[in-house]
This record gives C-alpha cells, sequence and structure tokens, in this order.
C-alpha cells in the first residue's frame, strides 16, 4: 500500500509509546495491534479492554527471542479451552481395565498357589500350572494396553478476541516472509506506525520512532491494510488447536 500527503504527530526517544498507551485506554470501540513481540502485562492490558465491550484483534508471530526469549504471547486465559468427553470411549475404557485387574488377579492367584502347592506337594505334574499363570498375565496385560490407548478426551480452542500468530518458518521449514509490522489503531480513527513493538520494554524504555496519525482518510487506508492482514494475507499461521496445545496441559488427561 501507499498512501501520501498525510500529516501526523512524531515520537522518538524513549518513552515514545507514552502518548499510545493513553490512546488505547481512551479506547470507546476498538483497538487492533501489529506487533511481531508482545509483552504478557500488555496483552493482559487488552483483555481488560475486551472485557469491557471493546472490540481488540492481535496480530502477532510465533517468534519471541531476545529479552523475551523463553516467554509466550498465549498468556493465561487469552485462549479458551473445552474439554469433550467421549462416552461411549469411557465406557469401553472402564470395562477393559477391570478385566486387566481381573485377569491380571488371576495370574498372581494362580501364581501364589503354584508357589503352594509346589512347596508342600513337590509335584512336577504341578508345572501345568505355569501356563496358566502366564496365560492370566499376558490376557490382563494385553487389555490394559488396550484400554490406556482408548482416547476419552478430545479438546476444542476457542479464542479470547481475534488473535492471528504468524509463522515465522513455513511448512517446509524455510524462512517466511516476516511480519515485521508495527502497527497500532484505536476506533479507527487514530493510527501509529514505527518501531514500536506492544511490548514494556517497547512503550517504556526503548529508542523507538514513531508516527501518530489522526487523519481520518490515512487511519482508514491503514485499518484496510490490518484488515488484509487478518483476513486475507497469504501468511503461514499457527491454528488455534496447536496455540491452544502450547497454552495447556493436555499431557495429565493423556490416554485417560
Amino acid at each position: 500500500m501507499f498512501y501520501n500527503n498525510t500529516s501526523c504527530d512524531i515520537y522518538m526517544g524513549t518513552g515514545a509509546g507514552k502518548k499510545l498507551m493513553e490512546d488505547i485506554g481512551m479506547a470507546r470501540k476498538s483497538v487492533k495491534i501489529v506487533s511481531p513481540f508482545l509483552s504478557p502485562g500488555l496483552m493482559g492490558k487488552l483483555m481488560d479492554l475486551h472485557f469491557k465491550g471493546i472490540a481488540v484483534q492481535v496480530i502477532t508471530t510465533d517468534s519471541l527471542g531476545g529479552h523475551y526469549s523463553g516467554r509466550t504471547n498465549m498468556v493465561p486465559g487469552l485462549i479458551d479451552q473445552e474439554v469433550h468427553v467421549d462416552g461411549h470411549a469411557r465406557r469401553s475404557k472402564n470395562r477393559g481395565m477391570i478385566r486387566a485387574r481381573i485377569f491380571k488377579g488371576l495370574g498372581i492367584g494362580s501364581g501364589i498357589a503354584f508357589l503352594i502347592l509346589n512347596f508342600w506337594l513337590m509335584d512336577i505334574r504341578l508345572l501345568w500350572l505355569l501356563p496358566l499363570v502366564i496365560l492370566f498375565y499376558l490376557i490382563g496385560h494385553q487389555y490394559s494396553s488396550k484400554a490406556a490407548k482408548k482416547k476419552v478426551y478430545s479438546y476444542s480452542y476457542s479464542p479470547l478476541f481475534p488473535f492471528k500468530v504468524v509463522r515465522t518458518k513455513d511448512d517446509n521449514g524455510f524462512g517466511a516472509t516476516y511480519l515485521h509490522s508495527k502497527i497500532d489503531i484505536i476506533d479507527d480513527r487514530i493510527a501509529y506506525l514505527g518501531s514500536l513493538n506492544f511490548t514494556y520494554r517497547g512503550t517504556r524504555h526503548n529508542y523507538e520512532t514513531r508516527v501518530r496519525i489522526n487523519d481520518i482518510p490515512s487511519v482508514h487506508k491503514i485499518a484496510e491494510e490490518f484488515d488484509f492482514l487478518m483476513h486475507e494475507a497469504k501468511m503461514p499461521t499457527v491454528s488455534q488447536q496447536e496455540w491452544g496445545r502450547h497454552q495447556y496441559l493436555e499431557s495429565f488427561l493423556k490416554g485417560k
């Protein structure tokens, strides 16, 4: 997109995000953010706006390096998990576990009986009990293994508000077109462009350059570009299911 003849305010230096945060705090209808890096605390502020009825949309990347290495954009509460229970699978699993306990119990009981009888009678003919002991145990183990593999729970995820995560690598592992833009739009009447990521360091401490635009036709053009990035741009993205699996620990229910 190219658009000229726009009037704007210029912010440079540390604290370049102060006015941005003030404008976001005064939002009445909507806040749209494009930022490769995010601070969980600032995401919490956007969640607060959402609960106040402000329409929030965010576009970011799956790459968090440097100061934010090891952190995640998926702050608690940003995506909801719904657990689905397969009743038929659960009943089948329970039946399998009961049968496993029965046959393993028979195997253990037969083994104890064999040891006791062999100790008292010393009769080689009692060896025929050994295959029976092993058979009972193997049947019980087979039932147990099958039951453990039955999936009782499945999961679906939905974001608190529209949230797009762009991959930094495509499906083949190669570098994709990197989302480097930083765009903030408030109520479709104020827009910010520049170097500032939506992070605490960016808004408070880093030396940043920003322009603030309140020329309505220009802001609408920027909003159109945001909508294109959110809904139409052909970029590899992280699905909601994958995003949710990163946020929630499912392993404690695995196989249950």
